[in-house]
């Protein structure tokens, strides 16, 4: 695999572009030179990797999934 494109649809952007640029920089890249990530429309995330023009390659890629519910009950602080 020579690239990496992700699309987030989501009422939430913001909160995925935090944690995505985090990640990235985590791993030593930059946003604009290594990476692109741009809101669209306030209604998705676009990721892709590497930028056109980075000397990053991606040499392994790890998706997972984690699922968090959480309920609010009524009378508790």
């Amino acid at each position: 695999m020579s690239s990496f494109a992700l699309k987030i649809n989501t009422t939430h952007p913001e909160a995925w572009e935090a944690y995505f640029n985090e990640t990235m920089k985590g791993a030593g890249l930059e946003k604009d030179k290594d990476y692109t990530l741009d809101i669209v429309e306030n209604d998705y995330l676009y990721l892709s990797f590497p930028e056109n023009g980075s000397d990053s390659s991606l040499d392994r890629l790890y998706v997972g999934k984690t699922t968090a519910n959480a309920e609010l009950i009524n009378g508790l602080i």
